[in-house]
């Protein structure tokens, strides 16, 4: 099944001063990304047709940046697109340094246009709608090259670029250019550049993996490179059973966090059960969840350091609770509140209210 890519009608939203895909023709308005263009390869006329009767576009051959190429839309809206300068200028001919905008500077940019007449000549209605467009906006384009003039005679760039883009805001914002985008929408236009691009890309690749292939074949008909494939093997070798060996330690080390969220969970339990019972002693009924919570991780977190044959000492408990995220609190003051936990633990032992 084809590909179908229509034009939407997003670039029909909101006006020129405050939508950036109609200020901006450098932005797709079908995905809200910049458009990939093409400024250095020009397209063979021989390399694209056109369906006479549905408007289906043709490649013969893969140019890359080249995603808006045909598109009725951006080309009519780019009709006056032109150069943007800026005051650097170019060494060889102390010209100021220009900047391609929209369709201005593009090396298909009249093909592109012979294109888009033949894509929209089987329907009348949008053909129609198009030459609307070029009558209603042609004094437009004459004002912006007197005005463009104006502003390069007065050698001010930044008012000669903003004229371009606010000519190339207004054609798009001007309702006639609204209903032909409409009805070029309603066309459903589609092309082939999307499987071009893949069959090009696949033998890309086909090529790529010959080539890599011929020169691994070269390489081992060296004598040196064959002893020291002999030694990288030896030494994969090695590298596989520390590859073994890493994964039934982490896997082990993972039962072991499992076993012991299960016993931080029992004894959060239990703690809780021992605050609510009927007499439990004021320090018990003082507890609230969050000093419940602080002290079974406290106590997971020194049973780890214990199980790591690392010292357990108040300070080590906080650095390990602040590395796992589960305080917040400056390690001074954590390291204060570790310690009076830890006499809590001690004496929840003593009780019997956990196990130890």
């Amino acid at each position: 099944m084809q590909k179908q890519t229509s034009m939407t009608s997003s670039i029909l939203v909101g006006n020129a001063s405050n939508i950036k895909p109609l200020i901006d023709p450098a932005i797709n308005p079908e995905t809200g990304r910049r458009w990939s263009r093409n400024r250095k390869n020009a397209i063979s006329p021989a390399h694209v047709e056109v369906d006479a009767t549905t408007g289906r576009l043709t490649f013969h051959r893969y140019y890359p940046r080249y995603d808006c190429f045909g598109n009725p839309v951006e080309r009519v809206a780019g009709a006056h697109d032109d150069q943007l300068l800026s005051r650097s200028r170019d060494a060889a001919n102390d010209e100021p340094v220009s900047q391609a905008f929209g369709c201005g500077g593009c090396p298909s940019r009249d093909l592109c246009g012979a294109i888009v007449r033949q894509r929209i000549a089987h329907s009348p209605t949008v053909a129609r709608l198009k030459a609307q467009v070029d009558a209603e906006t042609t004094q437009a384009g004459v004002d912006l090259r007197a005005t463009q003039a104006r502003h390069l005679a007065l050698g001010d760039f930044a008012q000669h670029n903003t004229a371009i883009r606010q000519a190339n805001a207004e054609r798009r914002a001007h309702p006639a250019f609204r209903a032909f985008a409409k009805a070029v929408e309603n066309l459903s236009l589609s092309d082939n550049r999307l499987e071009v691009r893949n069959a090009k890309r696949a033998t890309d690749k086909k090529a790529k993996r010959a080539v890599e292939k011929q020169a691994q074949r070269e390489m081992r008909r060296d004598p040196a490179t064959r002893s020291a494939i002999k030694i990288s093997n030896n030494l994969y070798a090695d590298r596989r059973d520390r590859l073994a060996a890493t994964k039934v330690v982490a896997s082990a080390q993972s039962q072991i966090a499992a076993q012991r969220e299960t016993k931080r969970i029992e004894r959060v339990n239990a703690l809780t059960n021992a605050c609510r019972v009927a007499g439990a002693p004021l320090w018990l009924r003082n507890l609230e969840w969050r000093d419940i919570e602080l002290t079974s991780n406290v106590w997971a977190a020194s049973d780890a350091l214990y199980a790591a044959r690392m010292r357990v000492t108040s300070a080590a408990v906080a650095k390990r609770l602040i590395t796992l995220g589960q305080s917040a609190s400056a390690p001074d003051t954590l390291r204060g509140k570790v310690t009076r936990v830890r006499k809590r633990i001690d004496k929840l032992v003593a009780a019997s209210i956990w196990p130890d």
